[in-house]
């Protein structure tokens, strides 16, 4: 356990607990269950320029998807403490088949990729009220996830949801906290030019 600005904190760096996490859910998750060992990978880590294409590698044929956003950020401050807000998010898609599913087949699939959104949310807003380190309470309002429709992605055999959040944790880089300026040689000179 480290001490952030005065806060005692078990994780200060969130993208492994971040990615553990969601990870986490798609291995129990049942109609996804991810698992790497069986070639029954559903869940991936992209880049959320990335998340609508290639759909064929690396994961488990025709079934269901979760790509996880790798998230951004930014630091602010709050109550005189220094935060990290990030901004993550994931997709579920399920795979239909655009020569043979009809209609409404294809809004089966939807209604089946947003079940499986609606649950993962759902413990993720658990997991929030009962303090998990990684959104620290800050889903609580429920105000800040996004959930919107995809069209036909990758080839076209795929249709699901895309899940925006927001949620904000402990900055671990305090600038009060001299252990990172005497690591880089004291703060820095402001006469650096000649």
């Amino acid at each position: 356990m480290s001490h952030i600005c005065g806060m005692a904190v078990v994780n200060p760096y969130q993208h492994d607990l971040y990615v553990a996490y969601f990870e986490h859910q798609a291995e129990n998750h049942p109609s996804l269950a991810h698992d790497l060992a069986n070639s029954d990978a559903v869940f991936q880590v992209i880049d959320v320029e990335e998340s609508f294409a290639d759909f064929k590698t690396g994961v488990k044929p025709k079934d269901y998807i979760m790509r996880l956003f790798n998230y951004t950020y930014r630091i602010g401050k709050e109550s005189g403490q220094y935060m990290k807000m990030l901004e993550g998010g994931f997709l579920i898609a399920k795979y239909i088949s655009t020569r043979n599913s009809s209609f409404r087949e294809i809004i089966a699939a939807r209604a089946a990729a947003e079940k499986v959104c609606d649950d993962i949310i759902q413990r993720m807003l658990q997991d929030s009220e009962t303090g998990h380190i990684l959104f620290n309470y800050s889903l609580n309002d429920g105000e800040s996830i996004s959930v919107t429709p995809t069209g036909l992605l990758g080839d076209g055999s795929y249709i699901g949801w895309r899940v925006i959040f927001s949620f904000e944790n402990f900055f671990s880089n305090c600038p009060e906290n001299n252990l990172i300026s005497t690591a880089f040689g004291g703060l820095t000179p402001n006469d650096l030019l000649p």
